[in-house]
């Protein structure tokens, strides 16, 4: 798994991310380190369960996931294709 340096003041001062709904703002700090060098990663709901949430966090459920991967391209964060 990658390792990844956070900028926090740009994180926590980010214009796109205040378009996030608050309750998934704090997730984009999981999301980083699922991403290879350029950026990229595997936007599978149940795989990113898998690997972030089912260990540690019972509270995430995979529909949370789906729903915050809908809500990041909505704010330009993330891009699929």
């Amino acid at each position: 798994m990658p390792k990844r340096i956070v900028d926090g003041e740009a994180l926590w001062l980010s214009d796109k991310l205040k378009l996030v709904p608050e309750k998934f703002r704090a997730e984009v700090a999981n999301l980083i380190p699922l991403a290879s060098s350029n950026g990229s990663f595997e936007c599978n709901p149940h795989k990113i369960w898998v690997r972030v949430y089912a260990y540690n966090r019972p509270d995430v459920t995979v529909e949370f996931v789906e729903e915050m991967l809908e809500a990041f391209p909505r704010a330009k964060m993330l891009f699929r294709w």
